[in-house]
């Protein structure tokens, strides 16, 4: 596999979590966009074949930390179905402590329109609901307190490839990723409905899991 690949660095970056957050130890894993919203150019080869992927929408995403969270959904969308200007990352993540896992906190920061509207404050991620039907299916909803918005995002298990993350501490969990899920967000202010973005398989999708019976096979 061979890539060439260009992208403007312009823009402002996309902080994920609070900006308090990225001056404190927790949580360990930080993460950023720090360019959310880019134009490609440039080739990949994957086994011979060349693809051209200039003018494809994309970003920049960078993480880092001491130890990986112990366990995640995390979505990214940098193309909605006819919603130019818009881009969104999300996550619903939880910790173990010792024998016990803590309640999800879950996190959407939403580029819509040329706004910003964050639903990652403490009150956010307090008021958020999250579930899972099954491992590659996310139902969630938030409020900060102006904007309401409900998310589902939706993969096929055929689609991920199974990655061994390795953890900084040790061990290690089975990161399942797909680039072609799809995703819906409701979005209201004041509970009036403004809008639903839709993505049709444009949507990263990505679980950390150290369940073995996930049924995606292990390439990495």
């Amino acid at each position: 596999m061979e890539w060439d690949l260009r992208y403007p660095t312009t823009g402002t970056s996309l902080h994920f979590l609070p900006e308090w957050a990225y001056r404190t130890p927790f949580p360990k894993a930080k993460g950023l966009a720090p360019y959310p919203d880019v134009t490609w150019g440039g080739t990949l080869t994957v086994n011979g074949a060349r693809v051209d992927v200039t003018g494809w929408k994309g970003s920049q995403n960078h993480n880092w930390g001491e130890k990986h969270t112990d366990e995640y959904a995390w979505g990214q969308c940098s193309t909605f179905d006819g919603a130019s200007d818009t881009y969104a990352e999300m996550m619903s993540a939880r910790l173990k402590v010792g024998p016990l896992w803590t309640p999800y906190m879950t996190f959407l920061v939403l580029h819509y329109k040329g706004q910003d509207i964050l639903f990652n404050s403490v009150g956010s991620i307090r008021r958020a609901r999250v579930s899972f039907p099954n491992r590659f299916e996310w139902h969630f909803s938030t409020d900060n307190g102006i904007y309401q918005t409900s998310c589902t995002v939706v993969g096929k298990k055929e689609t991920f490839a199974g990655l061994r993350y390795r953890n900084p501490p040790g061990g290690e969990h089975a990161c399942l990723n797909s680039k072609v899920s799809s995703c819906e967000i409701r979005l209201s202010r004041d509970h009036r409905e403004m809008d639903i973005l839709r993505s049709t398989n444009t949507t990263a999708f990505e679980v950390l899991t150290d369940d073995p019976h996930h049924g995606v096979p292990m390439l990495v």
